[in-house]
């Protein structure tokens, strides 16, 4: 067997190898590596630097090298590298830098700071000591600052109203402060302020100065502000509100409210009514205060309140805490559940409680934990990953209650007893009751729970110690479990006579110090590696990284061989695979552990799959079916919907569905779909067998010559449970979607549409009379609707600008003229898709409302060349697409309806001189480019400019003559940059417009020497 080389591996593999080193080690590493392309890899890691980690001798021999040859952009560093950097810093281009300061002392930080302001765009300050001085203020907020994003954390600043100056450039502002009067300080001196995000210390003998500051006038740009930590002035924010408010169209509260709860009408009057743009509104107040009355949830019920996300408040009357927050759940820490949340939670609307976001779990035990509030856990909070087992917080004005509390039994007996409830999700427990701490059985049950945990933290006494030593020998469980630490953090301050030994530390936990990753690892990697091993701490410490596993691309013969044998010996949850890996693997269909399951290719025509079919909706809970070979004469959906379903969750992707009434059955059980249909009459149909639906997304299939019939709304009662839906595709006829809301919109919360809608275009009027009027209780819109319509006036965006529209995201619309196109959306823009960007776009793109567009989730962006594609469209494309992996250069699409259109419109010049002559601009982030017009593409010049703005290319799809190759060949010997950049690729696709002259494959790989994945069509074949 031949043993491949480092460098002999695909450019893919080399990002999952470079993240496991941070950019240190990477130069470490590959500095001295000569190969261009390791060295072009390794540039998007190198870009941001970080050297917070490294001595005074390394950065001195290797900072000046790096700087002079890598395109640094962002640095990380300690403060005591700040004079190490100086000398460089201003001849390079860094436009932000991270610095990290663990001295109680700031003044080698106001050394670097007094530079740092003058240069950079963005500025981040760490504190990792929090007790030190906080007086930096001054030598930041200055007239000469060029700073426009300014993020400190981890110490509070101290300042007055004549220690800084007003800073014109800052945009975005994250800063500890301690009380408001210092946030009205900065906002006089920031008036160009964007983002404001505020972070509140408070100390309860403290008291905070009056808000009163001269000269204070509205700042007009201010549009999105977020309060975070502790306050005991809640009038103090009413003011601030008053005072600025009425630019404010996004609003963050996650704040500890001391001695004061807040109800509905006074959040109304104070906060609500200052706000008249407020478009976004996420609170979380928690309060904790004795013997108030709770609050009334009616003063959440008037219009105001229902224009934003659902209020939820729930009274823990043990612990005297009141807490307000709004759905979905922002935070990632949920503090302070317990028993009471699910007898006491209410809320202004009808709500599902789930907590995707939340990580950090805080459970206080104000009464013994019950089984049941476990239960709550594992539904409503499936993401977590830290559990803290804490004891209420007491307010120092009933001190008398803890010596009452202290002694109270933590666990119930039901829940102690139980051995069948666990949690995977979490891997890290903290301990930090203290009493019964020293439980046996209540820690062995924790550690049941939780059969993940490899991080603990709690204390670990002497008399534990034993009870563990004496119960190990014949508890087996006990003993694996404590085998799968990985890191024990240990708390002191319960019982200091009773400390162990570090020694005994260790017998308890022989690994606590050894960490493993498998975060970055792909499960099947991880069985491959370790499923040899005969460690069973190892097996059982890369069980739940192998929970869900993804063999569909394993080999038929690495099924037949292992796939049974791992079934059998792991719990594997949720299964990826392919159809024909199915008949291999029979016997393991009904395994009690599989709850998912994603098929690849299935096939519908054989007696297996029908078979097959039967087992897995009976068994499972989530079903996907990807690529199925389905035609309108299959049975697919009569052997899904059958009223023996028990699946919950079913996804098919990429086949078009067609049944009738009665070919379904009710299925009760189902509450999520993703399915493709053709037209809106059978998803009627459908629904009316799935009452229990909760979430859907269609994607609707339409055909030019196909008349789709009208739904039949005879009889169709709303669904009571829908409040998530979701359409994609073509939706030739809008009447027929408009009939869908009609009759379900009552319910729905979430909508999203991403259609084409070919033959129509809406303005705000026809779209708000037609969808959103009958969508009361809807809370989160995201629209793009592209239309292709000849000779149609440009759609008013001033009917997007009534009271209605003003509750939802902002609405963007762009006409490009010449192409004769329309296209609709909402920002933030949710597809990873962005199609027919063209040179209109800067110039014609109009919204209801003040926005900066940033597409940063889209990957592929598609460019029509309406007219010559020019260097600022393309300077356009580099600022508000930061993430783009793919363009495509295609036509537009000329609807039939068109008969104007002719050959000399195809034919326009892809490139303007600007872009051709310019050699600066390029687009690191492109790794894949196709070119795909309608008329024959040839020009060597134009293509060389194209891949030379994409310097990190691998893959290409290319429409083109032959004659394109030809030059190609021609001047490769005396164009290097072209050899250098076709040696890069490795996926090739080449589509030739001509049958005459092609290139041999000889030829091809001659110019394109490293491609894996040659791929070759003849357009004139198909033709």
């Amino acid at each position: 067997m031949t043993k491949a080389q480092f460098l002999d591996l695909p450019n893919e593999l080399f990002p999952f190898i470079f993240q496991y080193l941070n950019s240190t080690n990477l130069i470490k590493t590959f500095f001295n590596v000569e190969s261009l392309r390791i060295q072009t890899l390794i540039q998007s890691f190198l870009s941001h630097l970080d050297i917070s980690q490294e001595t005074d001798q390394w950065i001195q021999t290797y900072l000046p090298i790096l700087f002079n040859q890598y395109n640094i952009i962002a640095l990380r560093l300690q403060d005591k590298h700040i004079n190490l950097i100086l000398k460089n810093f201003l001849l390079n281009k860094i436009q932000s830098i991270h610095l990290f300061s663990s001295d109680w002392n700031t003044d080698l930080l106001k050394e670097g700071l007094n530079h740092f302001r003058q240069c950079l765009k963005q500025l981040s300050i760490t504190f990792t000591y929090p007790h030190g001085k906080g007086d930096i203020a001054s030598h930041l907020f200055q007239c000469d600052c060029q700073l426009e994003h300014l993020n400190i954390t981890g110490r509070f600043l101290f300042f007055d109203n004549n220690d800084i100056n007003t800073c014109t450039r800052l945009t975005y502002l994250s800063i500890g402060l301690e009380g408001m009067y210092r946030v009205f300080i900065l906002i006089k001196h920031l008036p160009n302020l964007e983002q404001l995000k505020v972070k509140f210390r408070i100390e309860e003998r403290m008291i905070q100065p009056t808000l009163y500051v001269e000269n204070v006038t509205l700042c007009k740009t201010l549009h999105r502000v977020t309060f975070t930590g502790c306050t005991k002035y809640f009038e103090y924010f009413e003011h601030f509100f008053t005072t600025f408010g009425s630019t404010i169209k996004y609003l963050t509260i996650n704040i500890d409210l001391m001695y004061n709860i807040v109800d509905g009408k006074r959040l109304e009057q104070e906060l609500l009514s200052k706000m008249p743009c407020l478009l976004s509104l996420n609170l979380i107040i928690h309060s904790i205060i004795p013997h108030w009355d709770p609050i009334e949830i009616e003063t959440f019920q008037n219009s105001s309140w229902q224009n934003f996300n659902p209020i939820v408040y729930w009274n823990d009357i043990h612990a005297h805490q009141h807490t307000i927050f709004t759905l979905p759940y922002r935070s990632n820490r949920f503090k302070h559940l317990s028993n009471d949340f699910i007898s006491s939670c209410v809320s202004n609307r009808v709500v599902s409680l789930c907590f995707e976001h939340v990580r950090i779990l805080s459970l206080i035990s104000t009464t013994p934990l019950t089984l049941e509030i476990f239960e709550f856990i594992e539904k409503g909070f499936p993401n977590i990953k830290t559990l803290e087992l804490t004891n209420p917080l007491k307010s120092s004005r009933f001190q008398h209650e803890r010596k009452r509390n202290r002694n109270i039994s933590h666990i119930s007996d039901i829940f102690l007893l139980n051995n069948s409830l666990q949690l995977p999700s979490i891997t890290k427990f903290c301990f930090l009751l203290r009493s019964q701490y020293d439980d046996y059985k209540i820690f062995r049950r924790f550690l049941y729970l939780l059969p993940s945990l490899v991080y603990l933290q709690m204390f670990i006494g002497r008399s534990l110690f034993h009870e563990i030593l004496i119960y190990e020998h014949e508890d087996n469980f006990i003993r694996c479990a404590l085998n799968r630490i990985k890191l024990l953090q240990r708390i002191r301050f319960y019982d200091g006579k009773n400390l162990l030994s570090n020694e005994e530390l260790h017998i308890l936990f022989p690994n606590a110090q050894i960490l493993f990753d498998y975060d970055d690892l792909y499960a099947i990697d991880l069985l491959k590696i370790f499923s040899d091993f005969k460690s069973y701490r190892l097996q059982t410490l890369i069980q739940p990284f192998i929970s869900r596993l993804d063999v569909s691309q394993e080999s038929d013969e690495w099924i037949e061989n292992y796939l049974s044998n791992v079934l059998t010996k792991y719990k594997i949850i949720a299964l990826r695979l392919q159809m024909n890996h199915l008949v291999m693997i029979p016997e393991h269909l009904l395994s009690i552990n599989i709850q998912s399951m994603e098929v690849i290719n299935w096939d519908v025509l054989t007696d297996f799959s029908k078979k097959t079919m039967i087992y897995l909706r009976q068994n499972l809970q989530k079903l996907s079916l990807v690529q199925p070979n389905d035609n309108e004469s299959s049975d697919l959906p009569d052997l899904l919907f059958r009223s023996d379903s028990q699946l919950k969750h079913l996804i098919i992707k990429d086949c078009t569905l067609y049944f009738f009434n009665d070919d379904i059955e009710i299925c009760t059980r189902l509450t999520r779909l993703s399915i493709e249909l053709e037209g809106m009459n059978p998803l009627f149909i459908l629904i009316q067998h799935l009452p229990n639906l909760q979430k859907l997304k269609v994607k609707i299939q339409s055909q030019e010559c196909i008349v789709q019939t009208a739904p039949n709304t005879n009889g169709v009662k709303p669904c009571n449970k829908l409040h998530s839906v979701t359409f994609t595709g073509w939706i030739k006829y809008f009447d027929h979607l408009e009939s869908f809301f009609d009759t379900f919109g009552s319910t729905i919360e979430y909508l999203s549409l991403n259609i084409d809608s070919q033959y129509h275009l809406f303005d705000g009027k026809r779209l708000e009379h037609g969808i959103l009027d009958k969508m009361p209780r809807l809370s989160s819109l995201d629209l793009i609707i592209f239309s292709s319509l000849v000779d149609n006036d440009p759609i008013e965006i001033e009917t997007f600008q009534s009271f209605t529209w003003q509750n939802f995201n902002p609405i963007v619309y762009w006409n490009d003229v010449r192409a004769q196109q329309h296209t609709l959306f909402t920002l933030p823009y949710k597809s990873d898709k962005f199609e027919y960007f063209s040179n209109d776009f800067v110039s014609n793109c109009v919204s209801n409302q003040s926005v900066s567009i940033c597409f940063k989730r889209v990957r592929t962006l598609s460019l029509i060349a309406t007219t010559p594609l020019n260097l600022e469209t393309f300077l356009f494309i580099e600022k508000i697409f930061p993430n783009i992996t793919t363009i495509k250069l295609t036509h537009w699409i000329i609807s039939s309806l068109d008969e104007n259109e002719n050959e000399e419109d195809r034919n326009v010049t892809i490139m303007s001189e600007d872009l051709l002559l310019d050699n600066s601009l390029q687009l690191p982030t492109v790794t894949k480019f196709c070119i795909s017009l309608w008329f024959p593409f040839n020009d060597y010049k134009i293509f060389r400019r194209f891949i030379q703005i994409f310097p990190n290319l691998i893959c290409l799809e290319l429409d083109i003559e032959p004659s394109l190759l030809h030059d190609i060949l021609k001047y490769e010997h005396e164009d290097k940059f072209v050899k250098t950049i076709l040696a890069r690729i490795e996926q090739l696709n080449i589509t030739y417009m001509d049958e005459k002259n092609t290139l041999t494959d000889a030829e091809i790989y001659y110019l394109f020497p490293n491609v894996k994945n040659l791929v070759k069509q003849n357009c004139y074949d198909s033709g």
